[in-house]
């Protein structure tokens, strides 16, 4: 199947914002953004059973999209999700730490929190970034966006898992199996990752990156 990740870009198969206690299963979505994004407010949310096609994959946020304004996720399950021509698999996005113009095309500047999140028994087949993702510096080309270095965001993300990961990338893209890029002004505690198996086209394993997350290396290797 030829991918076609994010070209239609904010056509999402189901979002969730400013909602508790929703279940989504036993579906498909054939889009060309997130297959499922959980956006600001989502609690009590449980995704099982699902099949996306030409996604950019299962999503929570983007969050710190807005000045001031304090962005809240917890207690999120998505389990059993196929995921065909994926740019991405299960990953967090928040943006860069200072607004410009208008959102969401260069915002940020807002903060929050993420926690208690579990992404477990996904197939992946012909991905095109990284199945396992936390970007902290989403912003869109051409906005004259600062650096993150220079306002990154802030926030707090904890107790989230990724296991069970089977599958294989596109062969334009590396092998980077698990992306973990914090913010040194965010705290991120309690990761954890079990039975990774995203190779990339070729066969090889993938490889593992990560920065600013507490208790792991650049390597992801535990530290305590």
């Amino acid at each position: 199947m030829k991918a076609n990740p994010g070209n239609l870009g904010n056509t999402d198969g189901f979002d969730t914002i400013n909602s508790n206690n929703i279940t989504i299963q036993n579906s498909w979505a054939n889009v060309g953004d997130d297959c499922v994004s959980f956006k600001p407010g989502s609690t009590n949310i449980h995704v099982k059973n699902l099949t996306c096609y030409n996604s950019a994959g299962i999503a929570i946020g983007s969050l710190g999209q807005y000045e001031g304004v304090r962005d809240v996720v917890e207690n999120i399950t998505a389990e059993d999700v196929s995921l065909y021509g994926s740019r991405n698999g299960a990953y967090i996005k928040t943006y860069v730490g200072k607004r410009t113009y208008w959102p969401p095309q260069g915002g940020g500047g807002g903060n929050g929190y993420v926690r208690n999140v579990v992404f477990k028994n996904f197939h992946i087949e012909n991905i095109t970034a990284s199945p396992v993702l936390i970007q902290q510096c989403t912003h869109w080309a051409g906005y004259n966006v600062p650096a993150c270095a220079d306002t990154p965001p802030t926030g707090f993300f904890s107790n989230i898992s990724w296991s069970n990961f089977t599958g294989y990338m596109n062969e334009k893209v590396g092998t980077k199996a698990i992306s973990w890029t914090c913010s040194p002004l965010a705290t991120c505690e309690g990761f954890s990752f079990k039975d990774i198996d995203v190779k990339s086209s070729t066969g090889a394993n993938g490889t593992y990156s990560c920065t600013n997350v507490v208790g792991y290396n650049s390597a992801c290797q535990k530290t305590n």
